[in-house]
């Protein structure tokens, strides 16, 4: 007959295996969830600078004082003597000087890439889902075939034991 633990073993191992690093045991789902959680961290430091753009503009300011937050919950004040220019990460750790009227421009052409590379990591995760559903419902009948495991003699005397 048909070996269902080999089966189940041959059918799944891919469907667990980490997506680039080939470290045995990484789970992919987890790994395209964590990334995408990544992106949703990205987005919310966005959308904070945006709204902490739009108050420098509506409140004319030239100059503010505010704290750093150096890690660790430890503050400093700080003080910002020209509002006119921000500097903002585009990527691979570089960082752009714009204008304050330039920045909700390139804030918002890089929300609308991150929620497109979103969209797709949740795709991915729903494939890989989709995926895993499919092989065990394959694999259900096969499963159906292996004997049951001769049960305990002592279970049922284990069972009353807290």
């Amino acid at each position: 007959g048909i070996n269902a633990e080999y089966m189940g073993d041959f059918c799944c191992r891919d469907v667990t295996r980490s997506m680039s690093d080939g470290s045995p045991g990484a789970d992919v789902i987890t790994d395209v969830t964590r990334l995408r959680d990544t992106v949703f961290s990205r987005i919310t430091k966005l959308n904070s600078l945006r709204k902490n753009v739009q108050v420098l503009l509506d409140g004319h300011m030239t100059s503010m004082e505010t704290l750093v937050n150096l890690g660790a919950d430890f503050f400093v004040r700080a003080s910002v003597p020209n509002t006119s220019l921000i500097y903002i990460e585009v990527g691979l750790g570089l960082f752009v000087e714009f204008s304050l009227l330039e920045a909700p421009g390139l804030i918002d052409f890089l929300l609308a890439s991150l929620h497109r590379h979103c969209d797709y990591l949740t795709q991915q995760v729903d494939t890989y889902r989709a995926d895993v559903a499919f092989d065990l419902a394959l694999l259900s009948p096969e499963l159906q075939l292996v004997e049951p495991a001769p049960s305990d003699t002592n279970s049922e005397n284990n069972n009353n034991v807290l």
